[in-house]
């Protein structure tokens, strides 16, 4: 059930100087080993919450809870079935302890996360570091459902896969709400769970999701080749310079100009499944220990969801990283990577 109480939208907040940090947070190239899985039809895929209680994360928003079943149109499900996810490995300095598997927010990739799952993987007490690109996003293959349980159940196939008995996942965003979603399912590779800068429950939708994807197929039909022709496609639907950065993290340059890597048609249609989150006051628990890690300039998570968060994950901790916003990683890395380590060690 969603919760039933007065629907609550603080004063929007803007967070440019977050996206500008998680865009110098995305080198094209480290090292560390990669894979590329085939589609369905054994094509390899190219190269390359946001969903949470903010709606137009981390693009700057309001904060917006939907209140009752009737404030959210129907989830769009699809179909059960996994896809392969693309995926990094860094190798840590403590092989004998469970890898990190991270999964990023809508829009984002695993190469948002190449420099901090680096820094992870040297500095935390982990034998390595996963970070994925979940369906629809990045490398990974393109299909018609983004519904939690369906990238929940990419990630289990990606443990199988990675024959990975014992893990630490981390989500942010979207990424945060999947990885809840499978650990409520009680995946028993599931030792500890990361949740950054989201909450278990649902968000009212917000079209300025529709003039971004709107802007990104305007030059996906342009094929642009420079970068700054691109921008000057997205300027009128996208006036933050730094948003328009990080949505052109979705695009790879070709010969004939700049391509699309994500898959705009399947998220258009699938934001109200986005918006949701299926676990919400429900009678499920995960008893495992358990880290939710809040900017403090974000409201993503506020004093009004802890209930929320406690009733569904029992041995939850909530911490704050003062002066970050909701890309905690990108706007504090060194308290982000510390906050991490501090609870895998304990």
């Amino acid at each position: 059930m969603l919760r039933s109480a007065t629907l609550h939208c603080n004063a929007s907040f803007k967070l440019a100087l977050s996206l500008k940090c998680a865009v110098a947070l995305c080198p094209s190239a480290l090292s560390g080993q990669h894979r590329l899985p085939t589609s369905p039809t054994g094509r390899r895929k190219p190269a390359q919450l946001l969903a949470g209680r903010t709606v137009g994360n981390p693009i700057g928003a309001r904060r917006c809870l939907a209140t009752s079943a009737s404030d959210l149109p129907p989830p769009r499900h699809g179909s059960g079935s996994s896809v392969t996810l693309a995926y990094e490995k860094f190798d840590g300095l403590h092989p004998s302890q469970p890898p990190l598997v991270i999964a990023h927010g809508l829009f984002g990739s695993k190469r948002n996360w190449r420099s901090v799952a680096k820094a992870l993987a040297q500095r935390t007490p982990v034998s390595a570091v996963y970070p994925v690109d979940l369906r629809n996003h990045g490398e990974s293959p393109h299909t018609q459902s983004m519904s939690y349980p369906s990238m929940a159940e990419d990630l289990s196939q990606l443990f199988r896969d990675l024959k990975l008995s014992q893990l630490v996942l981390l989500g942010h965003s979207m990424g945060g709400k999947a990885s809840m979603h499978l650990a409520l399912e009680g995946h028993p590779a599931i030792t500890k769970l990361i949740v950054l800068d989201i909450a278990p429950v649902a968000l009212k939708p917000n079209t300025t999701f529709d003039d971004y994807i709107e802007a990104m197929q305007q030059v996906a039909a342009a094929r642009p080749r420079t970068h700054s022709e691109a921008e000057r496609i997205l300027a009128p639907n996208v006036p933050e310079s730094s948003v328009r950065k990080f949505l052109l993290t979705n695009f790879r340059m070709d010969d004939d100009g700049l391509t699309l890597t994500s898959n705009l048609e399947t998220i258009g249609a699938s934001m109200n499944d986005i918006w949701a989150f299926p676990y919400a006051r429900q009678s499920v628990s995960f008893s495992r220990p358990t880290l939710f890690l809040r900017g403090g300039l974000s409201d993503y998570i506020l004093p009004d969801v802890y209930p929320d968060i406690r009733q569904l994950f029992s041995q939850a901790k909530i911490e704050t990283i003062e002066g970050a916003g909701h890309w905690v990683h990108a706007e504090k890395p060194a308290e982000f990577i510390k906050a991490v380590g501090d609870f895998l060690e304990r």
